[in-house]
């Protein structure tokens, strides 16, 4: 694995929590049972 292929592993998985993080804290506002069982 070069560094190329490592900073493009990275990335995308920084992109996907920059979405997931703000449906995480909605979840928690909405829904606090729902997620309590997820976690």
């Amino acid at each position: 694995m070069n560094k190329g292929e490592s900073r493009g592993s990275k990335e995308p998985w920084l992109f996907l929590f920059g979405i997931a993080w703000p449906s995480l804290k909605k979840g928690l506002n909405l829904k606090p049972k729902q997620v309590n069982k997820i976690s």
